[in-house]
């Protein structure tokens, strides 16, 4: 993993990067990272900016974190192989059928 050569590989040992481990919002400091994790949280904000006009810092913040918690996280879960229940709560949502895809 090494952003500033745009490598995003997660699969080193010892590799614990999350979305924003500062963040008071526990689902953005909780689920590890994989590869599609790491390029959001180093280019989603400036994507909905450049692709989709979106000005307003704020709003871009808004979207980026509704983006990660309702897809992203769940890509980075079950790339993972995080749990999609804790103690019987939910811990991501799943909401494509990317759970379905049979690792070889």
């Amino acid at each position: 993993f090494d952003p500033a050569r745009h490598r995003y590989d997660h699969h080193q040992r010892g590799f614990a990067e999350v979305l924003d481990p500062s963040s008071s919002n526990e689902k953005l400091r909780r689920t590890k990272l994989s590869s599609a994790g790491l390029v959001y949280k180093f280019f989603g904000r400036e994507i909905f900016q450049s692709h989709f006009g979106v000005t307003d810092p704020a709003l871009v913040e808004i979207l980026f974190t509704q983006v990660y918690e309702n897809f992203i996280e769940s890509v980075d879960g079950i790339d993972n192989g995080i749990a999609v229940c804790e103690h019987g709560a939910p811990r991501y949502k799943i909401r494509s059928d990317l759970h379905l895809i049979k690792k070889k």
